[in-house]
């Protein structure tokens, strides 16, 4: 699944919190690239992976095996976080990705929809 340009939308607890689109990226399949709230964040689809990082930290989610962690960079240590809920929708042009983890009282979805070009 590759799309050139895609709409991004970000919520919390189903709020909408931020909306984008993005065009003309180079990505290969399966493969989405993009910066959300400073942070450089990857959605791989063919191996089922979620991570985004910053100058500070990675954090990973582990989508097949509904596991994730926290790997903080200038202190060389990673810590696992239990995942509550971790779902990888694929419906024609649209993917969606909703996460909750133990660290946090809301519920993470990201929706990646192909937009036309």
């Amino acid at each position: 699944m590759q799309f050139q340009s895609f709409s991004l939308t970000f919520y919390k607890n189903d709020e909408k919190i931020y909306e984008n689109t993005y065009k003309n990226l180079a990505l290969a399949n399966n493969i989405f690239r993009f910066n959300l709230f400073d942070f450089d964040t990857i959605l791989n689809i063919q191996e089922q992976y979620f991570i985004r990082e910053n100058e500070e930290y990675i954090f990973k989610l582990d989508i097949k095996n509904n596991s994730s962690s926290l790997k903080l960079k200038a202190e060389d240590l990673e810590f696992y976080i239990i995942v509550d809920l971790c779902d990888l929708k694929i419906q024609n042009n649209i993917i969606i990705l909703e996460y909750v983890i133990e660290t946090d009282d809301f519920k993470n979805k990201i929706v990646i929809e192909k937009s036309e070009e």
